[in-house]
């Protein structure tokens, strides 16, 4: 589904903020991105978005060069969650559900029923249909962040991007939206997403990549790349991967513990 190859990206007469970066994500899988503040998550999300260009390497997608393709083909191959949304004009929630619609719309077109089917589809998938016709202004962060990523799911493209989509929201909501993004999967849909939260990556995610310093600092699976070790050298504190007796999905679940009386370590873990 999506493959990344030796990226790498610099704003202008700043270093480097990534370095080579690949990975591949198989289609019907989710990836999870983990790192540090300022590591390069967003940029290199920006970068697999087409809506920056690399300066070193590619992004394909279903085997086309993200750059060669338009920004229609794009949003119909890929939906994208970003970690706020800000709309000036006053559009209703099912408008702004709506949008989600606009890459499979003729120019001037009008949605159709299936349209809306989707978009209602969407709604319920997230449980915020009871806000079709509230003013998005006025809705909560955390409704705001439902409801932008029941836009998403009304595009039905192939590839789902969030950033940090559970960042605004309370305990319930977060575990909904991880439910919907396991039972996505199942369904054969792809995303790759970022998260400050490796518990959430070890209840999701079928791949992560550990980034830091703009650099790929770990990758393969969850189980396997979030240790203790791991996780004190990419945030510069001990912690500790403990199994507990809970079982789910027929194995015990892992948790990640910070150790709160230890000293605060160097971040390249020494």
């Amino acid at each position: 589904m999506l493959a990344v190859t030796g990226l790498s990206f610099r704003y202008a007469r700043d270093r480097a903020v990534l370095n080579n970066i690949s990975f591949d994500l198989p289609q019907g899988e989710a990836l999870a991105l983990l790192g540090p503040n300022g590591t390069g998550k967003t940029t290199l999300m920006r970068c697999l978005l087409g809506l920056l260009k690399p300066g070193g390497g590619r992004v394909d997608l279903l085997g086309h060069d993200v750059l060669r393709l338009s920004a229609r083909q794009r949003a119909r191959m890929m939906a994208y969650v970003p970690q706020s949304s800000a709309l000036t004009f006053p559009y209703d929630v099912l408008e702004v559900v709506m949008m989600g619609r606009l890459p499979h719309l003729g120019f001037g077109a009008s949605p159709s029923r299936e349209d809306r089917l989707e978009v209602e589809k969407a709604l319920a998938v997230m449980d915020v249909a009871h806000l079709a016709g509230r003013l998005f202004q006025r809705l909560s962060g955390g409704e705001k962040q439902l409801v932008v990523i029941a836009r998403a799911l009304a595009q039905k493209a192939r590839l789902l991007v969030l950033d940090e989509p559970t960042a605004n929201l309370d305990f319930f909501n977060q575990t909904r939206t991880l439910k919907i993004m396991r039972s996505l999967t199942r369904q054969g849909q792809t995303i790759l997403w970022t998260t400050h939260s490796p518990d959430q990556a070890l209840l999701v995610a079928d791949r992560l990549v550990m980034m830091k310093d703009g650099l790929v600092y770990a990758r393969g699976r969850p189980e396997e790349v979030i240790t203790g070790d791991n996780l004190s050298a990419l945030y510069g504190l001990s912690a500790v991967v403990a199994e507990t007796p809970v079982v789910s999905a027929g194995k015990p679940v892992k948790v990640c513990v910070p150790l709160m009386d230890e000293p605060e370590k160097e971040r390249d873990g020494r």
